[in-house]
């Protein structure tokens, strides 16, 4: 599929609906039932209208700006991007690729002029080709996307293990407490001192900088 075209299907839906209206559409012609006839044509002026309507929704719409930030596999990947404004631009989702592996937001917020979606992805080099904007229309009746073509290149790191560091320093620190003694031969350390006569051994226990005598 080409990137910039816009593609249009029903859905699920829409295929039932479709059945409905052909079935309508026999039952009409078989009986020269009128108003069966008639019922058919207003179903099928619907259906050709809501499919249009579809279509215009992201035939106008046009992506600048797109940021997406290095981050930890903890966090989300966040993806923001402006979007050339469109009434009906709370009926836009979007989804990312790279390669033919297609990454689905968990969160997605769509603004007047503002796109921002979330993604949690494990821990790797990313090379992202293009992003999807489709949408159901109103009725849910068509599916239709366009994509547009990027360039984006990311990392996303590994889980980071904060909370393990300070629960295992916080008790060290405890481990390792000390007394007045261990001070008796320092004094607090202030600009313009050697730097060489800092004891980083006090300064490991207590994260304060004090000047040996």
């Amino acid at each position: 599929m080409k990137k910039g075209n816009i593609y249009i299907i029903p859905t699920k839906l829409g295929f039932i609906y479709t059945g409905i209206l052909f079935t309508i559409f026999l039952i009409g012609l078989t009986y020269t039932n009128n108003f069966t006839l008639i019922t058919a044509f207003i179903m099928l002026t619907y259906f050709i209208t809501h499919m249009l309507k579809s279509h215009q929704i992201i035939r106008n719409i046009e992506l600048y700006n797109i940021n997406i930030k290095n981050d930890f596999s903890d966090n989300p990947i966040s993806i923001n991007s402006n979007i050339s404004t469109n009434k009906d631009h709370k009926l836009i989702n979007c989804s990312v690729y790279e390669d033919k592996t297609e990454y689905t937001p968990d969160t997605y917020n769509n603004l007047e002029n503002n796109i921002s979606a979330q993604i949690s992805l494990s821990r790797k080099k990313y090379k992202i080709d293009r992003i999807k904007l489709f949408s159901f229309g109103h009725s849910s009746l068509f599916y239709v996307w366009k994509y547009f073509a990027i360039e984006k290149t990311f990392y996303v790191y590994p889980k980071r293990e904060t909370d393990h560091i300070n629960d295992t320093y916080s008790q060290d620190l405890s481990q390792n407490s000390f007394n007045e003694e261990e001070f008796s031969h320092h004094i607090s350390y202030t600009q313009g001192m050697s730097a060489k006569r800092i004891d980083w051994n006090i300064f490991a226990k207590s994260e304060q900088l004090y000047w040996k005598k």
